[in-house]
C-alpha cells in the first residue's frame, strides 16, 4: 500500500513520471539476472529469441513489481510509464544477450 506523498511522483511531475521508469527498469535488472543465469545453464537453440523473451518477462515483473508501490494510479500514467520499462528491457535482452547465451 502506498503512502500519499512518499513518492516523488505523488505530485504529478514528469520527473516523478521518469523515476517511475528508472526504478521498473532496476527492478527489472535483479529478475533479468536470474532469467540469465538460467538461461545460460540451459543452451538455448536460439539465443536473439531467448534474449528477448528473457528482456520482455523482466522487464513486465520489475515493472509490476515496482507498481505495487507507485502512488499514480491513472491509467495513461501506467499505459506509457510502467511500459516503458518492458520495451527498453526487451531491447536491451535481444541486443546485448546472446552475446553471453552462446555455448
Amino acid at each position: 500500500m502506498a503512502i500519499p506523498g512518499a513518492h516523488p511522483a505523488a505530485a504529478g511531475g514528469v520527473d516523478g513520471h521518469w523515476q517511475c521508469a528508472a526504478l521498473g527498469t532496476a527492478s527489472a535488472a535483479l529478475v533479468a539476472g536470474v532469467l540469465v543465469h538460467w538461461l545460460r545453464r540451459g543452451a538455448p537453440a536460439f539465443p536473439a529469441r531467448a534474449g528477448l523473451y528473457a528482456g520482455i518477462a523482466s522487464g513486465a515483473l520489475g515493472s509490476a513489481v515496482y507498481g505495487l508501490s507507485c502512488p499514480l494510479g491513472d491509467f495513461q500514467h501506467w499505459a506509457l510509464w510502467h511500459f516503458v520499462p518492458v520495451l527498453a528491457c526487451a531491447l536491451a535482452g535481444r541486443v546485448l544477450l546472446p552475446r553471453w547465451l552462446r555455448w
